[in-house]
């Protein structure tokens, strides 16, 4: 604390430092370059006028945002904000990073002396002085109280090293040169006594992000897929926040918000012969209804219109024009308000450049592992989780580093998962499984006499073999093999499958209701011959197959469109519950091609 006199004797007021004479109560960091810190000064009051200078405030701290509370006999007569010359602050911020460089290099010096006193004391010891019945006790105590101590010295060393990065950041970095900001405060009091002063105030250049490591075990069972959840802080306000509580908002701070127009609904009469343009009937209706910003708004119904084939997509961006009027604020699905994160214990945060990572909870989640491969593409099998978030946690859009079997894989952009909700994670190539695609043999099996010796064929039989082989020590829990056969758009031509002999579905399918987890869609899918009216075929040894996109019916995923195309598109999926290591599962897929009156020569695309 500094005082000050004008030159005519009487009291101009003394100045509190806040990076060595304040106390961070909390600070509330958001994404979106803001944080509120709170901090308290504590210092003693005269009886009468009193003036302090709070200085050493950040040269980004938005002025609006200043509030003053006073806890004491005194009360606030006036708050006055000002610039603080740029030498000022550097002087400022340099002391409290040298204050705290010589606390911590001081006790560096007691831990290495009572380091030094312990090991002394061991080597006083010998057989004659001490019964043997305590020589275990007192290199159990020895060994506890070594690692106490050397854990609190990395402790020390490790902070020291961030000082000493911030005063050479100090004495580089741009900011510096930048002035600050001093809160003035006029107060009054009865009598004397201690007083504190509670600052509150926002600034920017400063901001967290969401970031994540999904680290996925393929021999666990119950819970393969763990995530850490981590907090990406960067901040460059030119304060130094030091132990000090950390809460990270997952909400942006918003103003000027007004509830949009509360207008009619009006219906008519359609006339076939008036035309309505789309976009003036857009514009009629927008102030009466919320814009379609994909599945997470309640949508009224309206006339098809062509859309961006990334409009489902884009739950998450707004547009670009500003429209106060009409404005909805997007929250996740399921939920309007997601609580802000609490960092435990408190955190020291430098100002710098650099970004600095803060872990918010170890997640261990229950998973469903699937190996995939479409062989008649690529013979490489891929893996893919659909991971179930059972935590209290909700998970923000934010990248994340995947690890399968403690290897990097890939680097992927998370999107926003509440708690109860699943997402699909792919995991690239398990190079442990082998898939051979075999040559497609051909058989003629029906064919007319032509003239001379030469005679047309018009039915075939063809055939196709694969093999599966898991070369790897552990086994797979479910495997799926897709492929197709052809699809003939001339009645002239037809096409049947022969293996795996599966029917057709009936059309119109039942409705079908999603089960609780996708484990429930794969147990109905391999131990039942009928699924909703969707036929699965038993092969035997933990095998089945299915039309393609019948899983996705049985979840209820799948569109009207695609639950009329299940069997009629020619797409087979195999379902392997287990492949052992070293193991092999041979599938074959068989079809015949037939035509009338014509040569199958004359086939294309055979």
């Amino acid at each position: 604390m500094s005082s000050a006199s004008s030159s005519d004797g009487s009291e101009r007021g003394f100045a509190l430092y806040a990076a060595t004479e304040s106390k961070i109560l909390g600070i509330r960091l958001y994404t979106t370059k803001r944080a509120e810190v709170t901090r308290e000064f504590t210092f003693d009051v005269k009886q009468g006028q009193n003036r302090v200078h709070l200085e050493g405030i950040s040269a980004f701290m938005d002025q609006d945002s200043v509030r003053v509370e006073a806890r004491g006999p005194a009360t606030i007569h006036d708050v006055s904000i000002s610039k603080l010359p740029s030498n000022n602050l550097q002087a400022i911020t340099m002391s409290g990073l040298k204050r705290r460089r010589s606390e911590l290099e001081d006790r560096m010096k007691v831990l290495r002396n009572t380091q030094n006193s312990l090991a002394s004391y061991l080597s006083t010891m010998n057989a004659q002085s001490t019964p043997p019945e305590h020589v275990e006790d007192f290199v159990k105590t020895y060994a506890r109280l070594s690692d106490d101590i050397h854990q609190k010295l990395q402790e020390v060393e490790e902070e020291l090293q961030d000082v000493e990065e911030c005063i050479t950041e100090e004495n580089s970095l741009e900011y510096r040169r930048i002035e600050g900001f001093q809160v003035s405060v006029e107060l009054w009091s009865d009598m004397e006594g201690k007083m504190e002063l509670v600052l509150s105030y926002a600034v920017t250049e400063a901001f967290w992000r969401p970031a994540y490591e999904i680290r996925v075990d393929t021999n666990q069972q119950q819970a393969p897929v763990t995530v850490i959840y981590k907090a990406v802080i960067s901040q460059s306000t030119g304060e130094a926040w030091s132990d000090a509580p950390l809460t990270l908002e997952t909400v942006t701070p918003r103003q000027n918000f007004t509830m949009a127009e509360f207008g009619t609904w009006d219906i008519t009469v359609s006339n076939p012969h008036q035309v309505t343009s789309p976009t003036r009937k857009r514009k009629s209706t927008a102030s009466t209804r919320p814009r379609k910003r994909g599945r997470f708004l309640d949508v009224e119904p309206e006339a098809p219109e062509e859309e961006d084939a990334d409009a489902e997509d884009d739950d998450y961006v707004e547009d670009d024009k500003d429209t106060t009027m009409h404005h909805t604020t997007l929250v996740p699905s399921g939920s309007h308000f997601i609580p802000p994160f609490q960092i435990p214990g408190s955190v020291t945060i430098p100002s710098r450049r650099r970004s600095q990572n803060f872990t918010i909870a170890q997640l261990h989640l229950k998973a469903d592992l699937i190996w995939e491969c479409l062989p008649k593409q690529d013979s490489r099998v891929y893996m893919k989780a659909k991971i179930h978030n059972d935590s209290a946690y909700a998970f923000l859009l934010g990248q994340a580093h995947v690890f399968v079997d403690k290897s990097f894989v890939s680097k992927v952009c998370l999107r926003p998962v509440n708690p109860a909700e699943s997402f699909n994670l792919s995991l690239g190539v398990d190079p442990y499984i082998q898939v051979g695609y075999h040559p497609c043999g051909k058989e003629v099996t029906n064919s007319n006499p032509m003239s001379g010796f030469l005679s047309k064929a018009t039915s075939a039989t063809y055939t196709r073999k694969m093999s599966i082989s898991n070369k790897g020590r552990a086994p797979i829990s479910l495997l799926r093999v897709l492929d197709n056969i052809p699809v003939s758009d001339d009645s002239q031509i037809t096409v049947k499958l022969l293996q795996p002999a599966l029917k057709l579905p009936t059309l119109p399918l039942p409705t079908i209701s999603s089960p609780s987890t996708s484990t429930s869609t794969i147990s109905a899918f391999t131990t039942s011959n009928s699924t909703n009216g969707i036929p699965v075929l038993s092969l035997g040894e933990g095998v089945s197959a299915q039309w393609y996109a019948a899983e996705q019916a049985l979840a209820g995923t799948a569109s009207t469109s695609e639950l009329e195309r299940i069997g009629r598109d020619g797409k087979i999926s195999w379902l392997i519950e287990e492949l052992k290591p070293q193991a092999t599962v041979d599938l074959v897929l068989q079809w015949e091609i037939s035509a009338e009156s014509l040569d199958l020569s004359q086939i294309l695309g055979v």
